[in-house]
């Protein structure tokens, strides 16, 4: 049951049951969260729940011949020091 490359929009990566896009501009968590929720209807930042998963957009990132910062659903705008 993993998710298909053809069943992602053109241009994304395929790991898992979800689909990855790659923007590479650089932008504040905010602004990445509102840039990918505006992108694509239903998109968020990547919320990677497995090492698998990890590890495979690691890979992916690694493809690009320069620094790129991976933004997650990962926060810790409620209590400053604790990740949600």
């Amino acid at each position: 049951g993993d998710v298909l490359l053809s069943q992602c929009p053109v241009g994304w990566l395929a790991v898992g049951w979800s689909c990855y896009k790659v923007n590479p501009r650089f932008m504040s968590w905010s602004g990445a969260k509102q840039a990918c929720e505006r992108s694509t209807p239903g998109s968020h930042l990547a919320n990677i729940k497995t090492d698998a998963e990890f590890l495979s957009i690691i890979s992916f990132l690694e493809s690009y011949n320069h620094l790129l910062l991976l933004w997650t659903a990962l926060n810790d705008r409620e209590v400053h020091g604790k990740h949600t």
